[in-house]
């Protein structure tokens, strides 16, 4: 048995006597100390009586103690690591690719109807039913940059005399000329797809007025001779006119002074010119000035 001797001279004897006596394993005894040579001195020997431990987990006898098992606050207790999953041997799958965002389309631009011409791309519509009783007048400019360049056309349907519907459209490049034509074989288109009995297009070019004069009289007897300039445009020209003219329809061409103040004259040009540096088709309605 484990014995603790404290000497009663020492200062902190009290305290370790009080301290002794009240722990629940230790209990106090007064002995005499052993007599000696020096003077005799009282002391006190504290006896530590400690518990026999008590067996845990261990019911057979003559087995080796185990040591009492201690459970732990489970707030003592430490946080086990997270078990990290087992590594597969398969490829991981490719990471999913953000949809991209499709731009929203842009507000589409009316297609050119095919019998609005251009020297490239000419075509003549097909008379279909008989000639009504209607007058049409259309009012026709061509417009071109560096001539030859960029070439515009314009068209103005009049109602009255005032003008009602303007259309412009682009044609690449090519002489004033080929615009000025290219414009009145669409007039043409125009008015055979209207049946118009009547029909009459004003235009500021002399160029035009004069050629019908001139070329419809050899037209009518044998075609156009190979290499003359716009020789297909005026061949559509010639051939609309005389459809029409043979359903009893009547075509007359009017010169109209140019950029000098007539309205259906300087609407078509306005417009030409627009689609001329726009490259592109243009439809305008309504009331003009």
């Amino acid at each position: 048995m484990p014995r603790l001797i404290l000497d009663c001279d020492d200062p902190t004897y009290a305290a370790l006597l009080t301290l002794l006596s009240h722990h629940p394993g230790v209990t106090v005894v007064t002995e005499a100390a052993p007599a000696s040579a020096e003077p005799p001195r009282q002391d006190v020997v504290a006896t530590v009586i400690t518990p026999e431990p008590e067996r845990v987990n261990d019911p057979v006898p003559g087995r080796p103690q185990r040591p009492a098992v201690r459970v732990r606050p489970a707030r003592d207790r430490p946080t086990p690591p997270a078990a990290s999953a087992p590594r597969s041997s398969a490829p991981s799958p490719a990471p999913t690719a953000k949809p991209e965002e499709k731009p929203q389309p842009a507000e589409p631009v009316a297609e050119r109807p095919d019998w609005l011409v251009t020297p490239s791309a000419i075509y003549e519509m097909e008379l279909s039913g008989a000639i009504e009783k209607r007058r049409l007048v259309l009012a026709t400019d061509g417009s071109s940059s560096g001539n030859p360049g960029p070439i515009g056309m314009g068209l103005v349907v009049l109602k009255g005399d005032k003008p009602q519907l303007a259309l412009g459209w682009a044609g690449g490049e090519g002489t004033n000329h080929a615009a000025e034509l290219s414009a009145v074989v669409s007039a043409l288109n125009l008015a055979t797809f209207r049946r118009a009995r009547q029909i009459t297009i004003q235009t500021d070019s002399e160029y035009v007025v004069k050629g019908v004069e001139k070329w419809a009289a050899i037209h009518a007897r044998e075609p156009l001779r190979e290499g003359m300039p716009n020789r297909d445009l005026w061949t559509a020209l010639l051939n609309l006119r005389a459809t029409l003219m043979r359903y009893g329809a009547t075509v007359s061409f009017t010169h109209v002074p140019g950029h000098q103040g007539y309205l259906p004259n300087e609407v078509a040009d306005r417009i030409a010119v627009k689609a001329r540096k726009k490259q592109m088709y243009l439809k305008e309605e309504g009331l003009f000035a």
